[in-house]
């Protein structure tokens, strides 16, 4: 049996904050969707763009599109959006888009007649990389086997995003499944850490069903050289932590391991900006807090991570060589695991099948 057994209410929710330019095609491409019964849930983050207007102008012309801007009561950012909209939502299934990003004409459908002939609690369907111009186009994720989907994740080598999922709603209230507004950066990975926390029983397809605009060349990797404040670099530090509990890893270990391989990766990246780099000393300290080493051992740690930041921030060649020699023969010894959040990725040629199923 292969076909949808009825037609149950689709919520598609999709936080926005100024993308004005991109607003148009991504929610025309919910209007051209195979598959009718949907509502979508669009939560407007206080733009400052012309984004509240393109919004208005789709749910006056559909009323399945429906209209909020973030109450400032919940705090701003994606996350808290993506949350008030799961609240209104009315659907048995649960999309998660973004604002820039297309879905193919019967990327709806397919869900849901994937997800009713299952028992899975959430159903991972493929996306493309592309900016809609070019005849060459990246697909996210060019894995067949799934056998070390957590410890990718765990490593920023996601294995799918957030858009390629849909999800039975009921499975999300029983886990008390939200996003963490206090994640200020990779929510993707650590909600789909969150997922995976709570289940195993999940299917992946191979049909790349929605397109992850390419807006610049720079997109997959700028956040992950970033150096941030001190206060987000903690909280990075914390959601990655969490995340180790919940899935009763070797907590201590892969702890130090993640932050010892962040900072001195974040300090080389920087080793030549004018960007105050004492933030990053917040991955440091959080390996102390979090008693994931001896006092002695976390003082000898701050010293040479000192002495980096130290050079870094003023250019001292000599601290700069004390700095990398003593960090990765004292310190990272085995700690190496990289982190670099590039998705994984395969080139393919676009031909006309695929303009054909995003209407391009």
């Amino acid at each position: 049996m292969n076909k949808i057994v009825d037609t149950p209410i689709v919520s598609i929710l999709i936080p926005n904050f100024n993308k004005a330019d991109y607003l148009k095609k991504t929610l025309s491409s919910l209007l051209s969707q195979t598959y009718n019964n949907w509502e979508c849930i669009i939560v407007d983050d206080e733009s400052t763009d012309s984004s509240w207007e393109t919004i208005r102008f789709f749910s006056n012309l559909d009323s399945r599109i429906k209209a909020f801007i973030r109450p400032k009561e919940i705090g701003k950012g994606a996350n808290n959006c993506r949350n008030f909209a799961f609240s209104k939502s009315i659907g048995e299934f649960v999309i998660f888009f973004d604002s820039d990003d297309l879905l193919a004409t019967n990327c709806i459908e397919n869900r849901v007649k994937s997800i009713q002939n299952s028992v899975a609690d959430f159903i991972v369907f493929q996306g493309y990389y592309w900016d809609l111009q070019t005849d060459y186009v990246l697909m996210i994720s060019s894995k067949k086997t799934f056998n070390h989907v957590i410890d990718d994740f765990f490593s920023f080598l996601p294995q799918w995003l957030t858009q390629s999922l849909i999800i039975r709603k009921e499975f999300l209230i029983k886990e008390n499944l939200q996003w963490n507004p206090n994640t200020p950066y990779f929510q993707d990975i650590f909600f789909n850490l969150d997922l995976l926390s709570k289940q195993k029983n999940f299917q992946v397809k191979e049909d790349s069903d929605w397109i992850w605009r390419k807006v610049d060349d720079g997109t997959l990797s700028k956040k992950v050289h970033q150096v941030n404040t001190y206060f987000t670099n903690e909280q990075i530090g914390l959601s990655y932590w969490n995340a180790l509990v919940n899935h009763n890893k070797n907590v201590h270990f892969e702890f130090l391991q993640f932050c010892l391989t962040r900072f001195f990766n974040l300090l080389q990246a920087n080793s030549a900006s004018k960007v105050s780099l004492f933030p990053l000393l917040a991955y440091v300290d959080i390996i102390k807090d979090k008693k994931a080493i001896s006092w002695s051992k976390y003082c000898a740690i701050k010293a040479i991570a000192f002495i980096g930041v130290f050079s870094n921030s003023y250019n001292i060649y000599m601290g700069k060589q004390i700095f990398f020699r003593a960090w990765k023969k004292i310190i990272l010894n085995n700690y190496t695991k990289p982190i670099n959040n590039h998705f994984i990725i395969k080139g393919i040629s676009v031909n006309a099948s695929i303009r054909e199923q995003f209407e391009i």
